[in-house]
C-alpha cells in the first residue's frame, strides 16, 4: 500500500512532475524494472492527460529506455510536454519569483532551481540564473549582495547567506530578563513603594495637627460658636453676615477672640 502520495500532472512543470513521480515510486517500493506497475501509476496520475498513454502510438511498454528508436515513458513524456509553451511559462514564473518574507536563502534557491529545470537551457543560462537570483532577493540584502559583484551563482548564494544571517541577527529582539531577575526587580519596587507609603502615613497626622485657617476648619456640630462673626447659635458655613459680606465684595474679617487674662 502506497505511503507517499503521487503528484497529479496538470500540464505544467513536466520535469518537476516526473522527478516527484519517480521519487514517490522509489519511496513506495516500486522497482525500477516493474514497468507495467510504473506505467499504470503514472497514467492514473496524469490528470486531464490520462488518455495520452493509452492512445500513444507506438505503444509505450517501458518506463525508461534511452536506446535510439526504443524510448520509454520518460523520453516520450518529455518530448510531448516539455515544449516551447511550458518553457516560456516557466521562464515567466522564474522572472517573477522573489524571496518571500521569512524564506531562507536555501529555500529560495531551491524553489528557483525547480523552476529553472522547466526553462529552455538556451535561455536560462548561468548568467541569467545569477541575474534572476539577485533580482529576486529580499530588498534588505539585494543591493548589498549586488555591490559585491559575485563572479557566479555559487558566490552570490554564499554572500547572500552571510548578509541574510547578519540582517536576521540585527532584527532579533534583545533577550528578555530571566524569571528570577524579574521577581527580584518587582520585589525591590514593592519594597520601595511600601517605604514611601509609610513615610506618607507618618506625615499625615502631623499635617492634620497644624493650625488651619478658620475658613478651612469644619466646626463641630456641638460647638455652635461662629468663627466669622463670633456670635453663638450657628457655624461659619451658615453665617448670614459672612454671606452678605461676600455678596458685597467686602474683605472678610474673621472674628478674633479677646486675649485671655488668666491669673497665675
Amino acid at each position: 500500500m502506497a505511503t507517499i502520495p503521487y503528484p497529479v500532472f496538470d500540464g505544467t512543470n513536466p520535469k518537476s512532475w516526473l522527478a516527484q513521480m519517480e521519487g514517490a515510486m522509489l519511496a513506495n517500493g516500486i522497482a525500477a524494472d516493474n514497468h507495467a506497475r510504473r506505467l499504470g501509476i503514472a497514467s492514473y496520475h496524469m490528470g486531464p492527460f490520462q488518455s495520452w498513454l493509452a492512445n500513444h502510438n507506438p505503444a509505450i511498454v517501458q518506463w525508461d529506455n534511452t536506446r535510439a528508436g526504443h524510448h520509454g515513458f520518460k523520453q516520450h513524456f518529455l518530448a510531448e510536454f516539455f515544449n516551447n509553451e511550458t518553457k516560456e511559462e516557466a521562464l515567466t514564473i522564474a522572472e517573477r519569483r522573489i524571496q518571500k518574507p521569512g524564506e531562507s536563502i536555501d529555500m529560495y534557491i531551491a524553489a528557483l532551481r525547480r523552476i529553472w529545470q522547466e526553462c529552455d537551457p538556451n535561455e536560462m543560462t548561468d548568467y541569467h540564473k545569477l541575474k534572476n537570483f539577485l533580482s529576486g532577493l529580499t530588498p534588505a540584502i539585494r543591493m548589498s549582495v549586488k555591490q559585491t559583484m559575485p563572479a557566479d551563482l555559487n558566490a552570490a548564494i554564499t554572500t547572500a547567506k552571510a548578509h541574510y544571517r547578519a540582517v536576521k541577527e540585527e532584527m532579533q529582539p534583545e533577550p528578555s530578563m530571566a524569571a528570577t531577575e524579574v521577581n527580584e526587580a518587582l520585589t525591590a519596587e514593592i519594597k520601595e513603594l511600601r517605604e514611601k507609603l509609610k513615610q506618607l502615613e507618618m506625615k499625615e497626622p502631623a499635617q492634620q495637627n497644624q493650625w488651619r485657617r478658620p475658613e478651612h476648619v469644619r466646626q463641630s456640630v456641638v460647638n455652635m460658636h461662629c468663627f466669622y462673626c463670633g456670635k453663638m447659635g450657628h457655624r461659619q458655613f451658615d453665617c448670614r453676615i459672612k454671606e452678605l459680606h461676600i455678596k458685597q465684595g467686602r474683605k472678610l474679617r474673621w472674628y478674633q477672640p479677646p486675649p485671655r487674662n488668666d491669673r497665675l
